[in-house]
């Protein structure tokens, strides 16, 4: 039988949903035999776009898991490290640069948005409007670069960015799209508005791709994939309950990804959903203000979320459905 085509999307979420990709990706891969690291194509947005790199450069789901999770990583994650010799240490520190040209930027989106309604995504108005931050994101351009040994594009890994000049979505790595070397890609996709400088690649300045879409699962339409799976942190399993401050964030990005997925699935792809329930949100907490940037809740997110990602990859019968046995199941 020959191999389904996969597809991993991996969205934003922080570091907190950094450690959610390390949980579900190990789980997946325990629960079905599956390699997150033979997927096709790669598309990750901002905390997606780092794991993503990581797992390009060859570092496996349980390696990911352990990073987050304060465990030694495996002994071929800890050989691929040593052979890459010293990780590159950079200062974090913080810069005001291309202010007036954000501005700039801000006042042709909103021009545009009131000439053409719909024209412009909210939430790209909003990043616009935020940015540009100070934080400067030398460190990751430059851990990514060392990840991969040298500053050069990354095969089938594709990252989600903002131009920030022109307010549209941009996807490093896909055909037709400006190219990047991947410290550059992963730093603009990372940038979060208000927080971090613009990530200057070519002529133009990026910002995050959270602001366009959370997931931007929906760049993997018509690729001819059997199968997409999508690790989605910011969203929430429909089944979670109770009131939470962040649940109509939450839910507007579930709304975006279930647009995605419709597009997916309109093409014959099948489309697997890994979301926070429950116990996994009460881990992660929220995603307001720098919720999703503490590192203190790293360790019981990837022990909750590993354990339901198990047990959801099991309850679905994704064994099946990566190895091209169980089409059309329900995707959850």
């Amino acid at each position: 039988m020959e191999s389904p085509r996969i597809g991993l999307v991996l969205g934003g979420g922080g570091i907190v949903g950094m450690a959610y990709h390390g949980a579900v990706l190990s789980a997946v891969h325990e629960a079905t035999g599956w390699d997150p690291r033979d997927a096709e194509l790669v598309v990750g947005t901002s905390a997606g776009a780092a794991s993503g790199s990581e797992l390009r450069s060859g570092l496996s789901g349980s390696d990911l898991a352990a990073r987050r999770s304060g465990q030694p990583f495996s002994a071929e994650g800890e050989a691929r490290l040593r052979g890459l010799g010293p990780a590159p240490v950079v200062e974090p520190r913080r810069i005001e640069q291309d202010v007036e040209r954000s501005r700039a930027a801000y006042r042709r989106l909103v021009m545009k948005a009131t000439m053409a309604p719909g024209s412009v995504r909210p939430g790209v108005l909003i990043s616009t409007a935020m940015s540009p931050g100070t934080l400067s994101l030398e460190w990751l351009t430059e851990l990514h670069r060392w990840l991969h040994g040298g500053a050069h594009p990354v095969d089938r890994l594709w990252t989600v960015a903002i131009d920030l000049d022109r307010g549209r979505r941009v996807v490093f790595g896909r055909p037709g799209d400006p190219a990047a070397e991947v410290g550059a890609a992963v730093a603009a996709s990372c940038s979060i508005p208000g927080v971090s400088t613009p990530i200057p690649v070519g002529d133009q300045l990026y910002i995050d791709g959270g602001g366009y879409s959370p997931t931007n699962a929906d760049v993997l339409a018509g690729r001819g994939l059997d199968v997409v799976l999508v690790s989605s942190p910011m969203s929430l399993h429909p089944q979670a309950t109770g009131k939470r401050p962040d649940r109509m964030v939450r839910q507007a990005c579930r709304r975006l990804l279930m647009q995605e997925v419709a597009q997916l699935r309109a093409t014959g792809t099948d489309v697997i959903l890994f979301e926070p329930g429950a116990r996994d949100l009460r881990a992660m907490g929220g995603l307001i203000g720098e919720a999703v940037l503490d590192e203190r809740r790293t360790v019981p997110v990837v022990r909750t979320v590993r354990a339901s990602a198990r047990a959801h990859a099991e309850r679905e019968r994704l064994e099946e459905r990566l190895n091209g046995r169980g089409r059309g199941l329900r995707a959850a």
